[in-house]
């Protein structure tokens, strides 16, 4: 899936959309996202975030993730991405992150978009609550566009629109009959 938007310079960023294993593998775009996650441009990520990477992006790094990759392009060359998770059985909490802008192109509103379009599929599969980690102020500005609002620390967490931010907790997380307790999964990184 693809869309659009002109941004204010007049640049036209193009999003892609891929849901797990949807572009992903070895074509060239893949590739070309491969490297622009790796950051040459800000190489601080080690060796083992890159073999994550390629479980990342190939949407295998588990079985239990249900993850939707967002890469915004101008004149075809990746400029942004974002990404955003939830477990694959209940898609209710979500974690946000990989929210890079190439530093040629900050300031156009791209991670503003791409945020923007990630946080309302969210809503729109039924997502509850989505959590990220920032101390960038500049990165918390724009996810407080979008509905993020300080939690706890460095955490930011957006309610779903209409929802009580002070009481979502005591209601979600009611005790509702005997529960289980299962193994964490990379799938619970919103919980």
């Amino acid at each position: 899936m693809q869309h659009e938007y002109q941004l204010t310079n007049g640049d036209v960023l193009v999003i892609s959309v891929l849901e797990p294993g949807e572009g992903r593998g070895t074509t060239a775009h893949h590739l070309e996202i491969h490297q622009f996650l790796t950051r040459p441009f800000d190489p601080s990520w080690g060796r083992g975030v890159d073999s994550f990477l390629e479980r990342f992006l190939a949407g295998t790094a588990d079985t239990s993730l249900a993850d939707t990759f967002i890469v915004g392009r101008i004149d075809d060359a990746v400029v942004g991405t974002v990404w955003h998770a939830t477990h694959r059985e209940s898609g209710e909490l979500g974690g946000y992150g990989f929210v890079l802008t190439h530093p040629q192109h900050r300031g156009k509103g791209i991670a503003q978009r791409l945020t923007e379009l990630s946080i309302q599929r969210f809503w729109d599969s039924g997502g509850q609550a989505s959590y990220l980690g920032t101390a960038n102020p500049v990165a918390e500005h724009i996810y407080k566009k979008s509905g993020y609002a300080p939690f706890n620390g460095m955490t930011m967490r957006a309610v779903r629109p209409g929802t009580d931010p002070a009481s979502f907790d005591d209601q979600f997380f009611a005790r509702a009959g005997d529960g289980e307790i299962r193994d964490i999964e990379l799938g619970d990184i919103g919980a």
